[in-house]
């Protein structure tokens, strides 16, 4: 009969190839976490400027709206800048101005140019 010999017991645990792999894992998971919340803070950055804008031109529509007078102007406040111009149309039969509104918005990403253009009644 052939001598047994006796195999040492089995160690449980992680091999050093094991945990290079999992950190390597790790790394690249956290990367690509950090890359998603870096674009996040960009979109609600730009969000937030695109929102005050619109205020600010609401908030001059409504000025303008109350005086109806032909007048222009600039601001800037913060990454919002504004240039406005009122036009009285020649021979309009309803009180009535042409407004135009120029927005710069400075994003990280760069400058977004919004014009806009609109039609204000004037009270009477």
């Amino acid at each position: 009969m052939a001598q047994r010999t006796a195999t040492p017991p089995r160690i449980r645990g992680s091999t050093l190839i094991e945990l290079l792999v999992a950190l390597t894992l790790l790394g690249v998971g956290a990367t690509a976490l950090l890359g998603g919340m870096r674009a996040s803070l960009r979109s609600a950055a730009a969000g937030a400027a695109m929102s005050r804008a619109a205020s600010a031109l609401e908030s001059r529509f409504e000025a303008l709206r109350v005086t109806c007078q032909p007048a222009g102007g600039f601001v800037s406040i913060g990454p919002v800048t504004e240039q406005w111009q009122v036009v009285a149309p020649v021979g309009a039969m309803l009180p009535s101005s042409v407004v135009m509104d120029s927005l710069a918005i400075t994003m990280t990403a760069g400058i977004a140019s919004r014009v806009v253009h609109s039609i204000v009644r004037c009270p009477q």
